[in-house]
């Protein structure tokens, strides 16, 4: 609706200056009569017609040889409503009745006109819009993407450091050690960070910090007096 009040404010506007400057009649009864329902008609027969053959289909060819016959049928709408227009003016009560000359097309050019700049600029929008639309798409994915590389590297590495961890554990365990508490406490934390925080989009640097600090004390372990040579 805003967009062809907005046509309708333009074809309003380019009467203007004639009226202001040279008295010229505003033609009001020919935008909502005339070229109102042509726009109308010409705008969705391109947009949901011929257009989702190029951007949907990719049938080039079909495109421009529909839009050869839509670009012809608008000019014969255009005439033949030209027609009916002096035809009715002619009969009108009052109006002497003149016969049709060939002077009487000289305003076929400008409703044409119009008619393909709202089309054409109802056009660039849709195309707009389906563009905008795509690259949307395509940064979803694009993070999905990255998201699911992320979530398949995580699972890569977090199965190995913790069968790892676990074999410590049951080591520590049978041989009763009193750091089996410590190692069962710093494998709990590291996997609820892996878990849950991971997962967030940030962390403060403090859980970094104390993540790191839970792993190298499980290598501590793990590796005993092998950890002081490296």
């Amino acid at each position: 609706m805003l967009f062809w009040v907005a046509v309708m404010g333009f074809f309003l506007l380019m009467q203007l200056p004639a009226h202001l400057l040279a008295g010229a009649e505003v033609h009001v009864l020919v935008m909502f009569t005339n070229q109102l329902p042509l726009s109308l008609l010409a705008t969705y027969s391109l947009l949901y017609g011929l257009l989702p053959l190029l951007l949907v289909r990719r049938r080039v060819a079909l495109f421009l040889s529909g839009l050869g016959v839509w670009l012809f049928v608008c000019w014969l709408l255009t005439a033949l409503l030209r027609v009916f227009g002096f035809l009715a003016m002619s009969g009108h009560a009052g109006a002497p009745k003149q016969a049709l000359q060939w002077t009487d097309y000289l305003t076929l050019p400008y409703t044409f006109f119009t008619v393909l700049v709202t089309a054409g600029v109802a056009c660039a929008i849709k195309v707009s819009n389906e563009w905008y639309k795509q690259r949307q798409i395509s940064q979803q994915l694009l993070q999905r993407k990255l998201q699911t590389e992320l979530q398949l590297l995580k699972a890569q590495l977090q199965p190995t450091f913790l069968f790892d961890t676990l074999r410590m554990l049951h080591t520590l365990t049978s041989q009763k050690s009193a750091s089996s508490p410590a190692a069962v406490l710093h494998l709990s934390a590291l996997l609820r960070y892996l878990l849950y925080d991971s997962q967030q989009a940030m962390v403060p640097l403090a859980s970094e910090v104390e993540m790191i600090q839970h792993y190298v004390a499980l290598e501590q372990l793990r590796l005993g007096n092998q950890w002081r040579y490296r």
